[in-house]
């Protein structure tokens, strides 16, 4: 059985804070931020949603005689946090995700912070692509690649 645990907040715009303040207009070279440590249980709840069971991310023994030698985050786990940095922080409503080039670089160990550092990298038309790298708080690159979102014409430069 499924069960909302949280209700869905409705925004505005002008409720939309970035960097401790309301941004408009893209910019490109402007950067945005957003940090997470993935949890053992988000692992499970996110490995039981996608139906993703690979013994690297659940089975401690497993792992320990893997390459890594612990358990390690999804990659797509991991990737959702740039999803939600774009859609919350970085984008107006109606600003819709269309593509994502990723490569993972080193692997995100279970409660080891990572943060998203993206950066709008070009603007063409409504289309704007984000650069974007995780790192770990030992300076870890994780993970690095482009994504591309259509906004709303608002936000577009003029």
């Amino acid at each position: 059985m499924f069960r909302v645990l949280t209700k869905p907040v409705k925004r505005t715009w002008k409720q939309f804070v970035v960097d401790g303040r309301r941004s408009c207009t893209l910019e490109i070279g402007s950067k945005y931020t957003l940090s997470k440590a993935f949890s053992e249980k988000d692992v499970i709840d996110f490995s039981n949603l996608s139906e993703d069971r690979n013994p690297l991310h659940l089975d401690a023994e497993f792992a320990k005689t893997s390459r890594f030698g612990q358990r390690i985050v999804h990659g797509a786990l991991t990737s959702s946090l740039l999803s939600g940095l774009m859609g919350s922080r970085i984008f107006k409503p109606g600003a819709i995700y269309v593509s994502q080039q990723v490569q993972f670089t080193a692997p995100l160990f279970i409660d080891e912070n990572v943060t998203v550092e993206a950066t709008i990298a070009n603007i063409k038309k409504n289309r704007v692509t984000v650069s974007y790298r995780y790192v770990t708080d030992n300076n870890k690159e994780v993970m690095k690649g482009e994504a591309v979102a259509i906004v709303p014409k608002e936000q577009l430069p003029k």
